[in-house]
């Protein structure tokens, strides 16, 4: 007896679902969306306070590229201009003292913080030699005990060229409230072309400052090392608070 055959069953296909990967924001359009989220590089200068205090604890002078044991050029430069008053000065992060003195040969009543005890007691020692009436304190940058517009200048070599992005705004209101209604702040920095992650230009100092201060000038500079033959490359703004 024959047997009747079925059709045969058609098979199914089961669709393939597509797995849609979430694009991967560019790395910089991310950071340009917010300066807060700028990367944190790890600086070749010292950065903390213990990093600051073995350096001068065993004067090694050397790792600091503003350290030059002379009075900077770019200050000389300003003071001649005559724009401060002879008033009350303040150098922030002070080091060893070299300006801080100059201030005081110019006749300033200059006051010179750093947060190294080394530092303010090498400073103290120059001060005594070069004949001159400083007073230094062991201090943190960006808790300044002092009045509100305590100061006609403030002056500032290397301080905050090394503060993280979360404290540079709060030094700058603190450098703002210590000065006097349109008193001056001289701020040295690394310039775009030194190797350190810690530099700036001159449309980041804009941003930075433009809140508190009107920023007057800003122009490069470089140091030479004599023993290296290397040059150190600055940028020197000056600005008025607002």
């Amino acid at each position: 007896m024959a047997v009747k055959k079925g059709k045969p069953k058609k098979r199914i296909r089961k669709k393939k679902v597509l797995k849609v990967r979430p694009k991967k924001i560019p790395q910089k359009r991310a950071i340009k969306k917010s300066v807060a989220r700028e990367p944190v590089l790890k600086s070749l200068l010292p950065c903390s306070k213990k990093e600051w205090e073995k350096v001068y604890a065993k004067r090694n002078f050397d790792t600091i590229p503003w350290n030059l044991g002379v009075p900077a050029t770019e200050l000389k430069a300003f003071l001649e201009m005559g724009l401060v008053p002879r008033g009350r000065a303040l150098d922030v992060g002070c080091g060893t003292g070299s300006n801080t003195i100059m201030l005081a040969k110019c006749g300033f009543h200059v006051i010179g913080i750093d947060c190294s005890p080394s530092a303010i007691a090498l400073a103290k020692d120059n001060a005594k030699r070069a004949r001159t009436h400083c007073t230094f304190w062991i201090g943190d940058a960006l808790h300044l005990n002092f009045p509100t517009g305590y100061f006609d200048f403030v002056f500032d070599r290397g301080c905050f060229n090394q503060l993280g992005n979360g404290n540079r705004e709060k030094f700058i209101e603190t450098i703002a409230r210590v000065l006097a209604p349109h008193g001056w702040y001289q701020l040295v920095v690394l310039s775009p072309q030194s190797k350190d992650p810690n530099k700036f230009t001159k449309m980041k100092i804009q941003q930075l400052f433009s809140k508190h201060f009107d920023v007057q000038d800003v122009v490069e500079t470089s140091v030479l090392d004599k023993k290296t033959k290397k040059k150190t490359h600055f940028l020197v703004a000056i600005m008025q608070k607002q």
